[in-house]
């Protein structure tokens, strides 16, 4: 890599100010929509009749300010086997590592969340502030997944298609978008902190 990278002082990183400053937090718009989804899956049951899954999404809509409301709901999926956009197998690659049918129906349900999130702002009012949620980080990750192989995954191309669109709901109007973390011994807060 030579001259392309910077040369790192040997010191540790370190606070750039004071980390006991208080900031007062910006002025937020008078009007705002908050969308949030979540999801829930059943995966299949080897002992039934039908190899069939569920995946419920459920969505949130609250709008503060002059008009207020809120609007709750929830779909749930029935899918069989066959629909799924992943299996258990690794495509012929005897070395890479398969993800199990509960890691790909996880990542199954946060594709469609986020999915689900897009079709909420497009169909939210273009000039009202928006803040959209997905329960969890916005990075699509499972340690099952071969990382060679992810762009390839029919999942992660439609979680990216869905995030890019979204970007550009972003670059068109007053939308902010992220993900949350509702669980705080989560081991995502733990690796955030440990790198």
């Amino acid at each position: 890599l030579g001259d392309r990278w910077p040369a790192v002082p040997e010191g540790r990183a370190a606070f750039m100010g004071d980390p006991a400053a208080v900031y007062q937090p910006p002025s937020y718009p008078p009007d705002y929509r908050v969308l949030a989804t979540d999801g829930s899956q059943i995966a299949v049951d080897r002992h039934q009749v039908a190899p069939c899954y569920v995946i419920n999404i459920g969505t949130v809509m609250i709008q503060y300010g002059a008009n207020p409301d809120a609007a709750l709901g929830s779909v749930a999926h029935l899918l069989s086997e066959h629909d799924a956009s992943t299996s258990d197998d690794d495509n012929g690659d005897p070395d890479a590592p398969a993800p199990s049918r509960q890691t790909s129906l996880e990542l199954e349900r946060a594709a469609a969340e986020l999915s689900t999130l897009r079709r909420l702002v497009e169909a939210s009012p273009p000039d009202l502030f928006t803040l959209a949620l997905v329960d969890n980080s916005l990075v699509l990750w499972s340690q099952t997944m071969n990382a060679e192989k992810a762009m390839d995954h029919e999942i992660v191309q439609r979680y990216v298609a869905d995030l890019g669109a979204l970007a550009g709901l972003a670059r068109a109007r007053p939308l902010a978008i992220a993900g949350y973390l509702s669980n705080p011994s989560s081991p995502w807060v733990a690796d955030l902190l440990h790198s």
